[in-house]
């Protein structure tokens, strides 16, 4: 079982206890980026924007070290806008 296969299986289970995880819907959003799973990065970097729009831009994201609600969509939008063709 590889570190990606044990990620993977981890943040599975973490969603399905706690599906409104933002921290885990990105996480896991840039795990299948990084293993060119691109639609499944994008329903989990389209989820984890749903969510942050729930929070205001300055309100820190649960488990995320402090980051806040407005950058991690910035960062999320950004990370969209690479995957879409040009």
């Amino acid at each position: 079982l590889s570190d990606a296969d044990a990620a993977h299986g981890s943040l599975r289970r973490t969603l399905y206890l706690e599906p409104h995880f933002v921290a885990a819907h990105f996480t896991w959003g840039n795990l299948a980026r990084g293993r060119g799973r691109h639609a499944s990065a994008d329903r989990h970097f389209r989820n984890a924007l749903h969510l942050l729009a729930r929070l205001r831009p300055d309100d820190p994201v649960p488990q995320s070290d402090g980051i806040t609600a407005g950058r991690l969509g910035e960062i999320i939008r950004e990370l969209i806008a690479v995957e879409q063709p040009s």
